[in-house]
């Protein structure tokens, strides 16, 4: 099996599956019981949100454990609703991912004012155009810091600086989940962001947990009520084996993170060069764009993204057409389309996306297998094409 859909799910480290197994029959107790096996649990709950938090440049206080990304970044959105006037705007880029776009519309039947962030044709926020489009009333902007489909990088230091001078009132949102493995991840800490949210099963933890982190003296509105946990900002009892084999690993990734950082920028150099010599094949980037090393999108000019994804996993080797959460259907165009491409390209995409456990001989394996397939499939759907 090669495994090259890592941007939608990484394989659990060794580390993060024997900590979730030893915590399975250890730390039963829940963290909020008033016995001894409660405040044990509770104790190390603490421990690797202090852990979480360092790794963030944070404060424990400011670290909230959720049952993952989605659920932290609807948090943030229905908090808006809940917090601010209606008839406020929410302002978000058209290539966000699905949990914070599909909110947005939802919030948007309710009252809730949508503005999208203008794109330069390399597909990075029009920093210089934001005093147009972001209106007084923006209360909050969500900003995907590295998009989950292609890759591309937005640049959130000038962003969020202009956001400030310009519309200083306005809270800002950042989706950090494939953030790791970029250039972004080491600035982050140092930005002027309001909340951030992270997911575990992205960076070879398990399913099941995430992230929210809300910079000190930044209100949320709960968006689950019930016992009070999380400091009365997320109810429901907590993830004790997830949340420590997530703080196990986000602390053992982030000491390695320049070595394998060095290892996906071969893989992406190696893809990068060989796709560009198969015919008809496409790499979806624009020059002057910055990319995250572990993410590549790429399309057939002919072959449907679908009918390559199936090929290449009849060979065990396993891609995706998009995001997985929005695999399944036309929805998953969006965020290519928002970049500028036609449908038809968009149609034809698939990405791979790569983790520190990928190897050369892998992508190598990718690159002929694609070569394969252009020969075996390209004309019959060139020929469709033309009819």
């Amino acid at each position: 099996m090669i495994y090259l859909d890592n941007a939608a799910a990484a394989p659990p480290l060794k580390e993060a599956l024997e900590s979730f197994q030893e915590t399975l029959f250890s730390c039963y107790a829940n963290p909020s019981s008033a016995h001894a096996a409660g405040f044990r649990i509770s104790a190390l709950m603490e421990e690797m949100r202090s852990r979480v938090a360092d790794t963030l440049g944070l404060t424990p206080s400011e670290i909230i454990f959720t049952s993952g990304a989605t659920e932290a970044n609807n948090t943030v959105l229905q908090s808006f609703t809940s917090r601010f006037k209606r008839g406020e705007a929410l302002a978000l880029s058209p290539i966000e991912h699905a949990s914070i776009e599909n909110t947005a519309r939802s919030l948007e039947q309710t009252g809730t004012r949508i503005h999208y962030l203008p794109l330069t044709p390399e597909g990075e926020t029009d920093i210089p155009r934001l005093q147009k489009v972001l209106p007084p009333s923006c209360a909050l902007l969500s900003i995907i810091a590295v998009n989950n489909e292609t890759g591309i990088v937005q640049p959130l230091k000038a962003l969020i600086a202009e956001v400030r001078r310009i519309r200083p009132e306005t809270l800002i949102h950042v989706d950090a989940v494939q953030s790791f493995w970029s250039s972004l991840w080491e600035e982050l800490p140092l930005l002027d962001w309001d909340f951030l949210t992270l997911s575990a099963h992205k960076l070879h933890a398990l399913k099941g947990t995430g992230i929210l982190a809300a910079r000190k003296g930044r209100l949320l509105h709960p968006l689950l009520n019930g016992g009070g946990q999380e400091r009365g900002l997320r109810a429901g009892t907590e993830n004790i084996p997830g949340i420590i084999a997530f703080g196990m690993v986000l602390q053992f990734l982030n000491k390695k993170r320049k070595t394998y950082c060095r290892h996906m920028t071969q893989l992406e150099e190696y893809v990068l060069s060989a796709a560009d010599k198969l015919a008809e094949y496409h790499i979806n980037r624009r020059t002057g764009a910055v990319y995250s090393p572990h993410i590549i999108s790429l399309r057939h000019e002919f072959i449907p993204g679908a009918v390559l994804q199936n090929a290449l996993s009849e060979q065990g080797i396993y891609v995706s057409t998009g995001s997985a959460c929005s695999d399944k259907n036309k929805k998953s165009l969006r965020v290519l389309k928002a970049l500028g491409y036609d449908e038809d390209q968009a149609r034809n995409t698939i990405r791979a996306s790569f983790s520190p456990l990928s190897s050369m001989e892998e992508i190598r394996a990718l690159i002929r297998a694609l070569e394969d397939l252009g020969e075996s499939l390209g004309g019959l759907y060139r020929k469709a094409r033309q009819q």
